[in-house]
């Protein structure tokens, strides 16, 4: 007869997905998040409220954390990222395959510490796609920065369209280290540009661990 083999959404996360009314329950929490950040954003604008700016921009990113468990779908690539990161926790060693040194991935800070976390039995594939929404708080947290630094203000409405930017969302939310290699070259940009800080420096000599094959990103900011 026919072996009914789990599937992703079955294990991920304990199986939060397969209790009904979960995925309804978020829906309705992420619509009524956004309509009451949207409505306190009008008014703390209106009103110059400090207060209500800031309980505005708690409640976009409120909506950021919602949206990532509406959108969080892990890429097959994903899957191949994480067999480096298995034999890491395992077999101590990055590698595609266990039995010979093969890289096969273009991240890798990121993959390390998810094996490392993974020695302590932590489930990997949920390690990963919890970097990604990281990664997303980050470039908003800096977005919004450089932007409030431009505009000598700090607005929610700036809030609001970064934590509903689709990019973002998606990027956040696949497991990749695409959002956290964005938040590392964003806050580079807001220490260097914005603050004259040499953290900004330490920041872009991290680039290319994260993904070894931007190395010459870093090089250009340099010759700049």
């Amino acid at each position: 007869g026919a072996i009914d083999a789990p599937g992703l959404f079955e294990q991920f996360f304990g199986g939060l997905f397969l209790v009904k009314g979960i995925p309804l329950t978020l829906q309705i929490l992420f619509l009524l998040t956004v309509g009451a950040g949207i409505a306190v954003a009008a008014m703390g604008e209106a009103r110059k409220d400090e207060r209500l700016t800031k309980s505005a921009r708690g409640l976009f990113y409120f909506s950021f954390f919602l949206g990532f468990w509406l959108l969080v779908q892990p890429w097959d690539e994903v899957l191949v990222n994480l067999r480096h990161s298995y034999h890491l926790s395992e077999f101590n060693i990055y590698s595609f395959n266990r039995m010979e040194r093969l890289e096969g991935t273009v991240d890798f800070l990121p993959n390390v510490f998810i094996g490392l976390l993974g020695k302590l039995g932590l489930p990997l594939l949920e390690l990963a796609v919890l970097q990604s929404l990281l990664g997303g708080f980050l470039c908003v947290w800096a977005g919004e920065n450089i932007l409030s630094f431009w505009m000598k203000r700090r607005s929610s409405i700036v809030t609001a369209a970064l934590v509903l930017f689709p990019p973002l969302c998606i990027n956040a939310s696949h497991g990749f280290t695409s959002a956290l290699f964005a938040a590392t070259i964003l806050w580079s940009i807001y220490f260097l540009f914005c603050k004259q800080n040499i953290l900004g420096w330490v920041l872009l000599s991290v680039l290319p661990c994260i993904r070894p094959a931007r190395a010459f990103w870093v090089a250009l900011v340099w010759l700049a």
